[in-house]
């Protein structure tokens, strides 16, 4: 008779661990991956910076960590958000909308050497674009759209001082500033600031700059095979848009700056290379050190 009742629990406690298997794969197969993301939700982190370099690069680097644990604002800055001063950011239609519903906000301001930047503004010619979107004030008159041109006026056209200290002086979210040339030196501090294991956010990286590294040799391999045939726009852009983040702000900028102009340049960016270089390489604000980051910064 115990025999009996013992093989009827048995039995019961089968077909019951059958149906626990059934829901759970029922449930993980209708799951959104946002059920994935733990209690919290996913991280949404705002890219920002005044640079023209490696800014892009940065954000298709940590684009490839999945969307369930990081979300960011685009890389294309198709939602023009990237450029844009802490206060304009926060008027953008497109801003925070995407993430309003998000428990975890940060902003990683990326930056590097002023002087280099905006020698690389208008080498690229962007002055006129760029300028409309880091500036707070309204764009200035006439508005110097060379490198010759901008360094003689009292103003600064892109306001980079202004920039760099809307994030600086905002007290509203956790933000970490990187020099973008120290990246790969604070890989771990960057993945405690965005809440990530430094093994998974290095392998994301790694993987990123290996499709890199192949799609830049293809660009080689056809240039050695066919040296006298130019490579066209579109290959042209893509290799740019494919160098690393260091890879492209130690570039120096195309075309050769006068060193007389170039001396005038580096006294017209002093204020700014000297706030940039009062930061570490890699450091964090919070909310609550606002006031004592205001009277240090």
């Amino acid at each position: 008779m115990a025999d009996r009742r013992m093989l009827r629990t048995l039995a019961c406690l089968c077909l019951s661990c059958r149906t626990t298997a059934i829901l759970l794969r029922q449930t993980d197969g209708n799951a959104s991956e946002s059920s994935w993301a733990g209690p919290h939700g996913p991280m949404y982190l705002q890219v920002s910076s005044f640079s023209v370099v490696g800014t892009r690069a940065m954000i298709e680097e940590l684009g490839h960590v999945p969307k369930w644990e990081l979300r960011m604002n685009d890389a294309a800055d198709s939602d023009n958000r990237m450029h844009l001063p802490y206060e304009r950011l926060l008027k953008n239609p497109k801003a925070w909308q995407a993430s309003a519903d998000a428990k975890r906000r940060k902003i990683l301001y990326l930056y590097s050497d002023p002087v280099n930047n905006v020698e690389e503004i208008y080498a690229r010619n962007l002055g006129f674009e760029h300028a409309s979107k880091t500036r707070t004030t309204p764009l200035p008159e006439p508005f110097p759209e060379t490198l010759d041109a901008y360094v003689p006026v009292r103003h600064e056209a892109f306001e980079v001082l202004s920039h760099v200290k809307s994030f600086l002086h905002q007290c509203d979210y956790p933000i970490a500033f990187l020099r973008l040339e120290a990246k790969n030196s604070h890989l771990q501090e960057l993945a405690s600031f965005l809440e990530l294991s430094p093994e998974r956010l290095d392998y994301h990286i790694k993987q990123v700059e290996l499709t890199r590294a192949a799609k830049e040799e293809d660009v080689k391999v056809k240039l050695h095979r066919e040296p006298m045939v130019a490579l066209s726009e579109e290959e042209v852009s893509r290799a740019a848009q494919n160098r690393t983040a260091i890879e492209m702000v130690k570039t120096p900028p195309r075309g050769v700056v006068p060193a007389w102009l170039q001396k005038l340049l580096d006294h017209k960016l002093e204020p700014e290379r000297i706030l940039l270089s009062q930061l570490q390489d890699f450091e964090v604000f919070h909310p609550l050190d606002c006031m004592e980051r205001k009277r240090r910064l």
